[in-house]
């Protein structure tokens, strides 16, 4: 039997985060579900990674006022869409960005849950398997150039 994470000693969230990046269950034993689309666990966890970063370019590129949240909900959107990994990463990473700029940053918690909130709308677009630009389209700033 292989060993399970558990056992360890690490945080249960990096034990969750290794059984959905290596496609594992509880005990160790290999799933065969690659998630929505078959797209392996560490494919999905490099398409979450590339969207949301991706998005964070865009956004400090195009440095539009008030287009923080439509960036937030495109790029959790496109990292929702490869599968259940990158909705636990989509989700985790935006849990610990919003801790840090409140906690390193000084951002004020309103600000903080002004953008887990983009980050859910995304998330659940990208569940659903909408087109990312549409579903965020009313956080979209008026004026904000076409090409993002």
């Amino acid at each position: 039997m292989a060993k399970r994470f558990d056992d360890l000693g690490l945080p249960g969230w990096v034990s969750d985060g290794l059984r959905r990046v290596l496609g594992t269950d509880a005990e160790g034993e290999r799933l065969n579900d690659f998630g929505w689309g078959g797209v392996p666990p560490a494919a999905q966890l490099g398409i979450a990674v590339g969207s949301l970063g991706r998005n964070y370019r865009d956004m400090l590129e195009a440095g539009w006022k008030g287009g923080d949240k439509y960036f937030h909900c495109k790029g959790h959107c496109e990292a929702a869409k490869a599968g259940s990994v990158g909705v636990a990463f989509s989700k985790r990473q935006g849990d610990v960005r919003e801790e840090r700029d409140q906690r390193v940053k000084g951002y004020p918690p309103e600000d903080a849950q002004a953008d887990q909130d983009a980050n859910a709308t995304g998330r659940a677009a990208g569940i659903r398997g909408l087109d990312c630009r549409q579903a965020c389209a009313v956080k979209r700033p008026n004026g904000l150039p076409e090409r993002y």
